[in-house]
């Protein structure tokens, strides 16, 4: 019987142990479609379930011009938040997820924030290292015009 209830307890803890996921830094970059630029670094934990937790720090170079596409800005906003992703589709190498989170900032002299949805998909190149691609739908709130910002991310994932 006591080799029973060890053997119970040495199980339950090493299912707690392998479930504990992992923990990755992204870097991303993107554009959305009214000409603003992002720049974003995220780090991600895996949590219960197949959901994950993300925190994100990001860059907006805000253009009120949607006429061509350049690197000129009207403003640069810094802003904060977190997301909540769970997984759609992956095998091996190849993961998709849908995402959700809302993000707050400002450029000293306006406050911003935002909800975020969207979609992103990881390759995996290595162990270690994955190429992510995000697209994402945020409406900005305290913007002077072009509030929706539908964008398109790329960048690469470090699993730590």
């Amino acid at each position: 019987m006591k080799f029973f209830f060890i053997s119970l307890f040495t199980f339950y803890f090493s299912l707690a142990f392998s479930q504990t996921g992992y923990h990755s830094i992204g870097v991303l970059t993107g554009i959305s479609a009214n000409n603003s630029k992002f720049a974003s670094v995220i780090f991600e934990k895996e949590g219960i379930k197949k959901f994950n937790l993300a925190y994100s720090l990001e860059a907006i170079r805000y253009s009120a011009t949607t006429s061509t596409y350049d690197l000129k800005g009207n403003d640069n906003y810094v802003t904060a938040g977190f997301s909540l992703s769970s997984k759609l589709f992956y095998t091996r190498n190849y993961s998709s997820r849908i995402f959700f989170g809302a993000m707050a900032g400002t450029n000293n002299s306006y406050f911003v924030w935002y909800p975020v949805i969207g979609f992103k998909q990881n390759v995996n190149l290595s162990p270690k290292l994955s190429l992510l691609f995000q697209q994402r739908g945020a409406y900005i709130f305290n913007l002077p015009q072009h509030n929706w910002q539908a964008s398109l991310h790329i960048g690469c994932r470090f699993i730590l």
